[in-house]
């Protein structure tokens, strides 16, 4: 086969949800006022109608699908708000945002996102491991020193300055201050025998 399975559900799930999205490509091409409505229309309107749909029409793996799509929604909607008064100065950042929205309304993306915060919460304890369905034992593997968080953590401290290395750099810079001046005194010493030795022979000549 030329295209796999999962290549194959992608472009269907962009066909079908892009058919939703249309409209939303007048505002990308507008000013930052119009394209904030486009970002309301992608990530309220357009979910809120599909999840309707699916509640009426009973079919529990789309009710679950956007199940998952507001857990994302509303953590990606506190981030950008967060970062609202950066992205303010960014040109083109609602433009951005938009096609970000439009993006998670893809199933893949949706349920690999979702996957991803349920991995974190689950290492870190905050949720409880589903178990398996074949055997009934709850599914372990979730090493916390494996999640995006630690990893993040890890990254920034590392970038850093380290408390040993500051006091090794204060140290030495105390012993090129020592060495300097330890340098001065011998060059003063120096030249204080050698006036004393000038005066001695002056004195031996007069």
């Amino acid at each position: 086969r030329i295209i796999s399975p999962s290549t194959r559900d992608w472009i269907v799930s962009a066909i079908v949800d892009g058919a939703a999205l249309l409209p939303a490509a007048i505002p990308l091409v507008m000013p930052r006022y119009f394209t904030q409505f486009g970002v309301l229309y992608v990530s309220n309107v357009v979910p809120a109608a599909n999840s309707s749909i699916a509640i009426d029409a009973e079919e529990g793996t789309s009710m679950a699908r956007y199940l998952r799509y507001w857990v994302i929604h509303t953590l990606l909607s506190c981030l950008l708000e967060s970062f609202r008064p950066v992205l303010a100065w960014v040109p083109l950042s609602t433009h951005a945002t938009l096609i970000l929205w439009a993006y998670l309304q893809l199933k893949p993306v949706t349920e690999t996102l979702f996957a991803l915060f349920e991995w974190e919460l689950t290492a870190f304890g905050l949720l409880h491991a589903q178990k398996d369905t074949k055997d009934g034992d709850t599914a372990t593997g979730h090493d916390i020193d494996k999640t995006l968080t630690v990893q993040l953590l890890r990254k920034a401290s590392s970038m850093l300055p380290k408390a040993g290395n500051t006091q090794q750099d204060e140290s030495e810079t105390n012993n090129s201050g020592e060495t300097e001046k330890k340098e001065w005194e011998m060059v003063q010493e120096r030249e204080g025998a050698t006036c004393v030795i000038d005066q001695l022979h002056h004195a031996k000549v007069d």
